[in-house]
């Protein structure tokens, strides 16, 4: 069997030192000769511009070769599997580093390298155009139905290949029957260029090996600025305030998710902070990954052996090494064969130092409005991501995927409710796809005044272009500063009854929400909630996977004490520094239903401040309080009628 290549992957915020650590590690006399992969030639030319790169030469305007023989390329999302597979089986390079350009989650981007089909290599190609050939020659026998309207039309009919416009209406066949000419629309193939699936039908059905076949995935190295990680732990920008081709996810998710997805983490930078602080920047962010190996450097500048060729990925280790859910983990000692934390109640587990982890449990259900009213307004900006669909009948609610689902379904709900990998890309698919947050509570201010202030604009007639921009601009400003200013305020509230809570993760019960798990995800100032599916306590026995090890899992999760709620509860981590552990717990104690609150959330009787909507009148527990200072929602009011105002001086200044 032909030696795999390992790979390692980088991962790191912009800025963080990426292209010093490449320009490293391309350029020492380690004997080594690797290639590196970037994915777009501003990264490249930043590269060849390194100081230490001076003597690269531009072997081909995507490609950079080094006197040692390394090589970096610039390689498009398309082009990647394909490219790297071919210098793998080259036998040319005994490693490979794959840059992450700063703006994805390294979890996903290492499913995808493990998993993503390697389509028209050499193995496959030639089966690829018989079945096309095959394919087109039914279609042709029976009159291309699906291209007749636009024959005529298309602009490749005569070279046997369909132009977009005729994929876009359902074309998959080539206008002529010339195998030669069949072989050219293979070409275009989308699955060859790295997507999801062939529309044309040249490889519909198929299966062809994976990048693993000729390459393993070897480490995941995560990168990190040590001068601005304390900050951007707190951030409230999203990537697309940081780079223009961002998106809304927001910075400090982000990266967390590199700290807590890696195998190496680099603390890069150090010689720009003081000893003291880079001390507890190390502790907790082995806090956030107690399983990775944590190495410090300046100017990017670390050993190679350090970050190739160490063996240290594992799909699913690396996927369960963040610090929330061993944590988690440790509470049900059952299913993990890990000895249960001693010394703190509630799977409580704490490290040396100031930074400490700890889990709340409890096997009661949360009062939704308390929960909100009493500790997710006052100390995070909350979000709530709400199904579309959802449907006030808990049975229905709590299960995206329906009640019909095959063992092998069920087995990876399993794995999703209680670890990395399965659960995070199922927020990920919450966050981006078809979910929206609830109106009266989510309070992601800068987006919803963003909204609004754009649809204050269109109303206005007669101003310019360029003031229209000079206005956005001014509204867009006072929106951050006054969001900016909201998160502040939260923090400092959090950080004095709470201690400084960095990092909050796991899931809970909500007494109006009793068949649905709510995903509890919190970064900073920034809490998010959604629901992750239904509790096993709700579903039927029969439809259980049969795997035994899996059926361990979740018989571990049931309470003997209380066989009523099955494995209904809440178990949250929390991590940070100086937590207030006995203060935190208390609060959340205090959130937990009474028995009578728990009866009438049963008859529909107890309103739901989070998934419920807005507020109504006369309604449980409503205006029951008085508030001396501003909600999020009264403020961003205010934010929106001094925008109004703006706007309207300003028009009137330039008539």
């Amino acid at each position: 069997m032909a030696k795999l290549l390992p790979i390692s992957l980088l991962s790191g915020l912009q800025g963080a030192g990426k292209t010093s650590l490449l320009a490293n590690a391309l350029t020492q006399e380690h004997g080594v000769k690797m290639f590196a992969v970037l994915e777009t030639l501003e990264q490249l030319n930043a590269l060849a511009a390194h100081p230490k790169c001076t003597k690269a030469q531009r072997a081909k305007p995507n490609q950079l070769q080094f006197p040692n023989g390394c090589m970096c390329v610039a390689l498009s999302p398309q082009d990647l599997l394909l490219e790297v597979a071919s210098l793998a089986k080259s036998g040319s390079y005994s490693c490979c580093i794959i840059a992450d350009p700063g703006t994805s989650e390294p979890m996903k981007v290492a499913t995808a390298l493990t998993f993503a089909p390697l389509s028209l290599t050499e193995d496959t190609e030639q089966a690829a155009k018989q079945q096309q050939q095959q394919q087109l020659e039914q279609q042709s026998k029976e009159g291309h139905k699906k291209c007749k309207s636009i024959q005529g039309s298309c602009s490749k009919a005569k070279a046997g290949t369909c132009d977009d416009a005729c994929k876009a209406s359902g074309c998959q066949a080539s206008h002529k029957e010339d195998p030669g000419q069949q072989a050219a629309a293979a070409s275009e193939c989308e699955l060859a260029q790295g997507k999801d699936a062939c529309s044309m039908g040249c490889c519909s059905g198929m299966e062809g090996p994976t990048l693993m076949s000729v390459c393993r995935l070897d480490t995941c190295v995560t990168i990190l600025d040590v001068s601005t990680f304390a900050s951007d732990l707190t951030s409230i920008e999203e990537m697309a305030d940081r780079i223009p081709e961002g998106d809304q996810r927001n910075v400090a998710t982000l990266l967390v998710e590199m700290v807590e997805f890696a195998d190496v983490i680099v603390l890069n930078k150090t010689d720009t902070v003081k000893k003291g602080e880079m001390c507890k920047i190390h502790e907790l962010v082995a806090a956030l990954n107690p399983g990775a190996r944590i190495t410090e450097a300046t100017h990017g500048d670390v050993p190679v052996k350090d970050i190739t060729r160490t063996g240290a990925f594992d799909l699913d280790k690396t996927s369960r090494s963040a610090g929330w859910l061993r944590a988690l983990d440790a509470t049900h000692p059952a299913k993990t064969n890990a000895a249960a934390p001693e010394g703190n109640k509630g799977g409580a587990s704490t490290r040396k130092g100031a930074t400490a982890t700890f889990v709340y449990t409890a096997r009661k259900p949360f009062h939704p409005g308390r929960l909100y009213r009493n500790f997710m307004r006052k100390f995070f900006l909350t979000r709530v991501i709400a199904s579309e669909s959802d449907d006030s009948d808990g049975s229905e609610s709590g299960s995206e995927e329906g009640s019909e689902e095959s063992d092998e379904d069920m087995q990876d709900q399993e794995k999703g409710r209680h670890a990395g990998k399965e659960r995070s890309e199922q927020e990920h698919s919450h966050a981006e796809g078809g979910k929206k947050c609830c109106g009266s509570k989510a309070c992601d201010q800068k987006e919803q005044h963003t909204k609004q202030s754009k649809a204050d604009k269109m109303s206005v007639e007669g101003s310019s272009s360029g003031d229209e921009e000079e206005d956005e601009d001014e509204i867009m400003g006072e929106a951050l500063a006054d969001y900016a200013a909201a998160r502040d305020t939260v923090l400092a509230t959090a950080k004095k009854e709470l201690g400084e809570v960095v990092r909050s993760k796991g899931f809970c019960w909500l007494a109006t929400q009793d068949d649905s798990i709510i995903g509890w995800d919190n970064v900073g100032a920034l809490l998010q909630i959604m629901k992750e599916g239904c509790w096993y306590a709700c579903v039927p026995e029969d439809e259980w996977p049969n795997d035994e090890a899996a059926l361990k899992r979740i018989l571990a999760d049931f309470s003997p004490e209380h066989p009523e709620t099955g494995d209904r509860r809440q178990e949250v981590a929390f991590i940070g520094k100086g937590l207030k552990e006995d203060a935190i717990r208390s609060m959340l104690d205090s959130c937990l239903a009474t028995e009578a609150e728990m009866a009438a959330a049963k008859e529909g009787k107890l309103r739901d401040e989070l998934f419920g909507g807005e507020d109504e009148e006369g309604s449980d527990d409503s205006g029951s309080e008085e508030r001396e200072e501003l909600t999020l929602e009264e403020a961003q009011q205010l934010l929106d009628a001094r925008a109004a105002d703006k706007k309207r001086s300003g028009k009137k200044a330039r008539t």
